[in-house]
């Protein structure tokens, strides 16, 4: 193809490749993000022209996160810069909160973790109007078709349940404080509790946090019922390891 040319329609490339309007939307978006097409609204997708970067073309790349310090998140800043060590490119932490639309741009990509995702929403689309590159942390949100890295938290979960199932635990319980709708996460991990779960004869059973409870009562409630059990071994699955210091 020639540069201008347009390119087909997403539907049109799921059906000519046989794929889901999902994957030929990513492919599309993907595409846009290495520079290689231009996307218009209501216009289509088009064959981009050669750029050749300046050696003072922008490396900033912006890491967005819902707190002060990502240290419960796994230190993903850590991370982040180690792999961009050796790439030329310079990595910025800002708060979710004092993030401002219009700066987004000034940057050559962005790493969003979405904390909730309500409140993420205005973002996601203002990110997706205006085809800034955008990589996902956590998790994946419809109907935004951008990138993720995501933990296999189901799979995670199934063993950790399978191993509790080994040690012989007697009862095993699912301990979670987020909603199921609201992250999914954390339901992908009490689906992997309720596979392995399945596979044995024992119950499963979903403590959960009530909604105008405070997670100090909500641990002390917890404590409470660990203690009036009768089995003599009981294991617990907990939503994520900032419990363990609680």
């Amino acid at each position: 193809m020639q540069i201008g040319d347009r390119l087909p329609t997403e539907k049109e490339l799921s059906e000519q490749f046989s794929v889901s309007c999902i994957t030929s939307k990513r492919a599309l978006v993907e595409l846009e993000q290495e520079g290689l097409i231009t996307r218009s609204r209501g216009k289509g997708s088009f064959v981009a022209e050669k750029q050749v970067k300046s050696p003072g073309a922008n490396k900033d790349l912006l890491l967005i996160l819902p707190f002060a310090s990502d240290d419960e998140l796994g230190d993903y800043a850590k991370g982040i810069m180690t792999s961009i060590a050796e790439t030329g490119y310079r990595l910025l932490v800002q708060l979710a909160s004092t993030v401002r639309l219009d700066t987004l741009s000034d940057y050559a990509g962005i790493i969003y973790y979405p904390e909730n995702v309500n409140h993420s929403i205005d973002f996601l689309f203002y990110c997706d109007h205006h085809h800034i590159p955008l990589v996902l942390l956590d998790k994946s949100l419809d109907p935004f078709q951008f990138p993720a890295v995501v933990a296999d938290n189901k799979g995670g979960a199934y063993q950790l349940t399978q191993h509790l199932i080994d040690q012989g635990c007697d009862q095993i319980l699912f301990v979670a404080t987020e909603s199921f709708g609201e992250v999914s996460s954390v339901r992908d991990r009490y689906l992997g509790y309720l596979e392995a779960m399945a596979e044995t004869s024992l119950p499963s059973s979903y403590f959960p946090k009530e909604k105008a409870e405070t997670s100090d009562a909500y641990l002390n409630r917890l404590a409470t019922v660990l203690s009036e059990m009768t089995d003599p071994k009981t294991g617990l699955v907990v939503e994520n390891d900032c419990w363990l210091f609680s």
